[in-house]
């Protein structure tokens, strides 16, 4: 999984976030950017087209694509934060944590089940079940 290990690296993580958007909008197929509007249903194309460039369960993340589905995971988190809202945290104080060094979402708009969520985990997650809606559904499901 892509971690981040400084405070100053996340910050500039942040600052690079539409820089990071533009060169994935830029790189994916146009039949899938078309449809990449942050809409809850942008999704639902994510997935598929994730599924067909990750074809095995056993896809190997690791190198390059590590940054790709931080790219992925960035997308889905706006999409997220569109929809109820939030703001990109980090924890780097707990090695202990599983998602240490992970940029996650907190303070949402909306009283959720939940006080923190990890999206690009998420990406990687449907990468694994294969389903094609586990993002959508997840995120809907907050959504209600």
């Amino acid at each position: 999984m892509f971690r981040l290990e400084t405070q100053k690296q996340f910050d500039e993580w942040l600052n690079d976030e539409d820089l990071r958007l533009m060169r994935f909008f830029a790189s994916i197929p146009p039949e899938l950017l078309i449809y990449l509007d942050f809409s809850l249903d942008s999704l639902k194309h994510l997935e598929t087209w994730l599924l067909q460039k990750y074809p095995e369960v056993q896809a190997d993340l690791s190198g390059n694509e590590l940054a790709a589905i931080d790219t992925i995971g960035t997308y889905v988190g706006e999409v997220f934060r569109k929809h109820l809202g939030g703001q990109w945290v980090i924890d780097l104080e707990n090695e202990e944590n599983a998602y240490f060094g992970i940029p996650g979402i907190a303070d949402f708009d909306r009283n959720l089940p939940i006080k923190l969520v990890y999206p690009s985990t998420w990406v990687t997650t449907s990468i694994h079940r294969r389903t094609g809606t586990f993002i959508y559904n997840l995120v809907e499901k907050f959504s209600r």
